[in-house]
């Protein structure tokens, strides 16, 4: 059996804190995914700042915008200009995704609805409240 100053002497010599790390440097999300796109340092020269750029500015609001403005330059050309057909497959494009838009819009209202009539049933004084706020936003924006 050790002694108790043998013990101390063992576990001073062990010391559990000379096995610790004495600092960690672990990035959190070094590899992080946008859909099936993982973004670091092998495509992206600074991930960290194309993350915060994604938060701020989603990839869809960047191309839509880009889409937007190409198919304004494309309407102001000629016919008659060289790549015509790419640039009416694009205008195309973002009439499909125009279409997409309009076609989630209506089903978030008809969800929208849906959940009106819940809270109708079941809490009908708030149900008031939260129609003549819509109302008063309806108006604004008529």
């Amino acid at each position: 059996m050790l002694a108790k100053s043998d013990l101390s002497e063992f576990l001073s010599a062990f010391n559990l804190m000379n096995w610790a790390p004495r600092s960690l440097d672990q990035p959190i999300l070094p590899g992080w995914q946008f859909g099936n796109v993982v973004i670091n340092y092998d495509n992206s020269s600074s991930p960290e700042a194309e993350r915060q750029i994604v938060s701020a500015q989603s990839y869809g609001r960047q191309i839509g915008r880009l889409m937007d403005a190409v198919c304004v330059l494309i309407n102001k050309q000629e016919e008659s200009r060289e790549g015509l057909k790419a640039l009416e497959d694009l205008v195309k494009l973002h009439k499909e995704i125009e279409n997409i838009k309009v076609r989630v819009a209506e089903r978030k209202i008809e969800l929208l609805r849906k959940d009106l009539e819940l809270i109708k049933r079941n809490r009908p004084a708030e149900y008031r409240a939260m129609i003549a706020e819509l109302k008063g936003l309806l108006a604004e924006n008529s």
